[in-house]
């Protein structure tokens, strides 16, 4: 027994180091030999390739079509457990720039989009007059009506869901099978595992469609607060009891985004839409205490660049990663002490390679930080490839 105990150690590091070097070996070289501070395209498809309607005049095809998947204001989420190596998704449209709420998958070992499902037909397929939109505004088959989602689609790595917090459309514009608008603040789930629908059954508050959102690890709650609609809100929603809890909040700009600092315990938000630019900050510890609006130095470009940026914590660099735009990304770093009193950083990080170019509407959660990876990641088009750029080993 003595040298069983003893032995147990080394064949634990054993087993950790073969673990280590199989997961390294799902890691494709298209990934693992990118080079710092490069972009490259990683994928072999697009999610146009996936289009389930190609001509573009089926009952959910809307005013854009499947281009309303990216160009709509919609944002994304990282799936951590959709694959052996996570899968970046994709979902949207809203308004009547597109109905259809199939959800698209890129497989980060397999480096290809897939799609999870289909759109949602018309009880008479074809006919965009017979969704039959229920009371709860969902399709006749009770499947959710897309948003603009901005930051307010998020992944449960519990369960290996992909949420829509506010799965509605806007009350000023009019699915289709309604005479007049619809709005849901109930969540709706995509199942990773068994790429179905689902339905929770809490209320939630309005106004979440277009404000921050974060998921925080540490409490297993999804936080965010309320955009620019009243009332001003604070929320936090945990997935397994279904249960919303909210704090008054102070007015914040539509098109912000939302990161959280687990070290330091807070949710930050990026308010860039219109002056003045600003970084909120609320303590997690104390949800009901007022937000801070922090004093930030260097490179600030980026506050500059617009509503909808990709703004995401990025634990191996230390602070929160942001893009918008072209090739630079930005790291905006909390001081090691006083994060109320001291300045935040902004540091430049130029990048070369490929262009990423410009995510119409705004980027929002479509970018992604993957700390495992080391790596950002972006589709800004139905159209265009993956991009990925390594900023950490």
């Amino acid at each position: 027994m003595q040298i069983l105990n003893f032995t147990r150690p080394i064949y634990y590091a054993l087993a950790l180091l073969f673990c280590s070097q199989a997961a390294f070996s799902e890691i494709p070289k298209r990934i693992t030999e990118l080079p710092l501070h490069e972009w490259r395209s990683i994928s072999s498809n697009t999610i146009a390739d996936l289009n389930p309607c190609p001509s573009e005049d089926c009952a959910w095809s809307g005013s854009e079509g499947q281009l309303g998947v990216t160009d709509a204001w919609t944002g994304g989420a990282y799936a951590s457990g959709a694959g052996k190596l996570g899968a970046l998704i994709y979902a949207g449209g809203g308004h009547n720039a597109y109905y259809g709420n199939e959800i698209y998958a890129f497989d980060l070992q397999l480096l290809a989009w897939e799609r999870r499902s289909s759109p949602t037909d018309g009880k008479t397929p074809g006919d965009a007059k017979t969704f039959g939109l229920n009371q709860n505004c969902r399709f006749w088959n009770d499947t959710p009506v897309v948003p603009h989602t901005y930051d307010s689609v998020v992944y449960d790595p519990e369960t290996n869901r992909f949420i829509m917090l506010t799965p509605s459309d806007a009350a000023s514009h009019v699915p289709p099978g309604r005479d007049n608008g619809c709005d849901s603040t109930t969540p709706a789930y995509f199942d990773l595992t068994t790429n179905t629908w689902g339905n929770m059954e809490s209320v939630g508050p309005a106004g979440l469609t277009d404000g921050p959102t974060a998921y925080d690890t540490k409490r297993k709650l999804f936080w965010g607060r309320t955009g620019f609609r009243d009332p001003r809100l604070f929320v936090s929603y945990d997935p397994a009891k279904d249960v919303w809890k909210q704090y008054e909040d102070e007015p914040i700009n539509i098109d912000s985004m939302g990161a959280i600092d687990p070290t330091r315990d807070l949710f930050v938000s990026a308010e860039f839409a219109y002056p003045p630019n600003s970084i909120g900050v609320l303590d997690l510890s104390r949800p009901s205490s007022p937000v801070k609006y922090i004093k930030t130095v260097g490179d600030k470009e980026i506050e500059n660049k617009g509503p909808g940026l990709g703004f995401e914590w990025a634990n191996k660099l230390g602070g929160f990663i942001a893009w918008n735009d072209d090739k630079n990304l930005y790291l905006l770093t909390p001081p090691e002490k006083n994060w109320k009193k001291q300045a935040w950083t902004w540091t430049r990080i130029k990048a070369s390679g490929e262009n990423p170019g410009v995510t119409s509407n705004g980027a929002y959660s479509k970018f992604q930080w993957i700390d495992a990876l080391g790596i950002a990641v972006i589709a800004p088009s139905i159209n265009s490839p993956v991009y990925a750029v390594r900023l950490a080993e």
